[in-house]
C-alpha cells in the first residue's frame, strides 16, 4: 500500500555524477509555487516526458511523489490504479471475489487488500490468476490517464511504480528515478512505522529485487538517508532538472547537479519479468 505519510527518517543526498557522491554543480529552475517548475515545456517531439519514480519498499517513493504533486507535476500510483480496478460495485473486484472467495471482501463489501496479500503473496499460481485479472483493467485505466493528461498538455507526467524493474516496464518510460534508503532503516520503517510484523516485513523485502542494481540502473537516484525536509529538497531539485530537460528533447544524463547520480540510457537493460514476482499493481504490495 502507498504511504500514508512521509517516512519519520527522510533525506534526500543525491549521488554525484560520474557515480561520485558530494558536492556537484546545481543546475535547474527555480520551483514555482502551484504549477509546474519554472522552465517546463513539451519534448521536440511533443509528447510528454514520461518518468516511471521508483524504489523498493519504505524508500520514500510517496514522498517524492506527494512533493512533485505539490508542484503541479501529475502522478499517477500504480497501488492507487490497482484500488480503483477492484472499486466497490466493479466488474474487477466480481472477478476477484469469483477467483478468491467472499473472505477477501471487507465488511463494507471493498475489498481486504491484507486478506488478499495472505491468499497469493507466497503462492505463484494464485498470484498470476490475480494478475490476469487486474493487469488489463490497469493497464487501461492508466492509458486513460496519459492520454487526459497529454490532452491537458502536461510535459512531464510521472508514474509511481514500485516494481517497476520487476515488472519489466523499463521501456515503458524516458527516465527512471530510484528512491533508494538503506536496508535496515527500510526494514524499521515497516516494523515501527507501519507496524509489520517482522517476519513480514522480511518476506516483502527479500521479494523485491536487488536495490543496488536499481540504483545503478536508474538515470536519477535520490539517497533518502537524511531527514524527510532533505529528501523533499532533493526531490524539488531533480525536478527542476528533468523540467530543463523536458523542453530540448534531449538525452537524458549530462553534468552532475548538486550531488545527483546520472546514468545514461545505455546503461539500462531490457527486463524479463520473473514469473513468481509480486507486480507492482497487485492489492496489497506496499508501495512507500
Amino acid at each position: 500500500m502507498a504511504d500514508s505519510a512521509p517516512d519519520r527518517n527522510g533525506g534526500g543526498r543525491q549521488e554525484g555524477g560520474d557515480r561520485q557522491e558530494g558536492e556537484g554543480r546545481r543546475q535547474g529552475g527555480t520551483p514555482q509555487k502551484g504549477g509546474a517548475p519554472e522552465g517546463a515545456g513539451a519534448r521536440q517531439d511533443g509528447r510528454a516526458l514520461h518518468v516511471g519514480l521508483t524504489g523498493n519498499v519504505a524508500s520514500g517513493k510517496s514522498t517524492v511523489a506527494r512533493v512533485w504533486e505539490g508542484m503541479g507535476v501529475p502522478v499517477v500510483s500504480a497501488d492507487q490504479l490497482a484500488r480503483d480496478a477492484v472499486a466497490p460495485g466493479s466488474e474487477g473486484l466480481a472477478q476477484v471475489v469469483d477467483a478468491f472467495g467472499e473472505a477477501v471482501l471487507a465488511a463494507d463489501g471493498s475489498l481486504d487488500r491484507g486478506a488478499l496479500r495472505k491468499k497469493v503473496f507466497a503462492d505463484g499460481r494464485a498470484r498470476r490468476r490475480l494478475e490476469a485479472i487486474l493487469h488489463p483493467r490497469i493497464a487501461a485505466l492508466r492509458e486513460a490517464w496519459v492520454r487526459a493528461r497529454e490532452a491537458e498538455g502536461a510535459p512531464i507526467l510521472v508514474s509511481e511504480v514500485p516494481l517497476l524493474f520487476e515488472a519489466g516496464l523499463v521501456d515503458a518510460f524516458d527516465c527512471i528515478v530510484v528512491v533508494h534508503a538503506p536496508e535496515e532503516e527500510r526494514r524499521r520503517r515497516l516494523v515501527e512505522d507501519r507496524g509489520l510484523p517482522a517476519e513480514e516485513a522480511r518476506r516483502i523485502m527479500a521479494s523485491q529485487g536487488d536495490p543496488e542494481e536499481k540504483r545503478a540502473r536508474a538515470h536519477h537516484v535520490l539517497l533518502n538517508d537524511g531527514t524527510v525536509e532533505e529528501l523533499e529538497e532533493g526531490a524539488r531539485s531533480l525536478m527542476a532538472r528533468l523540467a530543463e530537460e523536458a523542453p530540448s528533447g534531449d538525452t537524458l544524463g549530462g553534468p552532475a547537479t548538486s550531488g545527483l547520480e546520472i546514468n545514461g540510457p545505455d546503461n539500462r537493460r531490457k527486463e524479463t519479468p520473473r514469473p513468481d514476482t509480486p507486480r507492482p499493481d497487485t492489492p496489497g504490495e506496499d508501495a512507500g
